[in-house]
């Protein structure tokens, strides 16, 4: 059964050029996953510094994979200082 990932973020607004940077690296790498179908990022046309990203796979077990791929954890971990509230989260 297919599985889709929603996650809402903020992000500085002075950041806003480096985390595309980074998101731009991190839909490639996703993409080339064995069990990604899709995997895009959107920007709030209102509000500067909100994105959408948006994630399917083929089952659970490929999300899984993708939650504990190295480029994830990366791309976590340079973007977290920078996120103004909590994200949204949400699968099904």
């Amino acid at each position: 059964m297919k599985k889709t990932m929603i996650v809402q973020l903020s992000i500085k607004k002075t950041k806003i050029d480096y985390f595309k940077k980074l998101s731009k690296e991190m839909t490639k790498e996703s993409l080339q996953e064995k069990g990604c179908i899709e995997y895009k990022i959107f920007s709030n046309i209102l509000i500067d510094g909100n994105f959408l990203i948006y994630e399917k796979y083929i089952d659970f077990n490929a999300l899984e994979k993708h939650k504990s791929s190295k480029h994830l954890a990366e791309f976590t971990k340079a973007i977290f200082p920078y996120i103004t509230k909590e994200p949204i989260i949400e699968m099904f």
